[in-house]
């Protein structure tokens, strides 16, 4: 169940988060205006513990980010996420699975890019089906899902 009881929500994907906390990202302003939308109640936003996780991965890494943040600074934005009740956390629930492997089958998924379809499967399992993120390619050959960009 969703805080918006009849209203729509959208996932956040983890570009949004990590766009969001580096000033230097040309994307910093849209995507920062966007969570400050869910803060505040305007837009019903929504993640996934995994989204949480692979937002750790990047900001803290060198290989992955120019300006890495210190893992304690990671660890207290994602604090502020899960206990925002302003931002719906959506878990895999016992359909996840079932869906993640009808959907590998049905785009012959390999690799890493299973990490991408669990979202998806756990966006579907919890009636979601809008996500904002700037990673169309990834997302893009989903039909079950529809992309939006801030």
């Amino acid at each position: 169940m969703t805080i918006f009881k009849n209203e729509e929500s959208y996932c956040i994907d983890t570009n949004i988060l990590v766009y969001a906390t580096d000033n230097a990202s040309p994307f910093f302003s849209d995507c920062k205006a966007l969570i400050i939308k869910g803060f505040a109640k305007e837009l019903p936003l929504c993640l996934t513990p995994q989204i949480l996780l692979e937002y750790f991965s990047v900001v803290t890494s060198p290989k992955r980010t120019l300006n890495p943040l210190k893992p304690q600074y990671a660890i207290n934005a994602i604090k502020t996420y899960l206990e925002a009740e302003e931002i719906l956390k959506l878990y895999p629930n016992k359909k996840t699975f079932l869906e993640l492997l009808l959907l590998t089958e049905k785009y012959k998924v390999k690799g890493a890019n299973i990490f991408d379809l669990q979202i998806v499967a756990t966006m579907i399992s919890n009636e979601i089906k809008k996500i904002y993120t700037y990673d169309k390619k990834h997302f893009s050959k989903f039909d079950e899902i529809e992309i939006l960009v801030p």
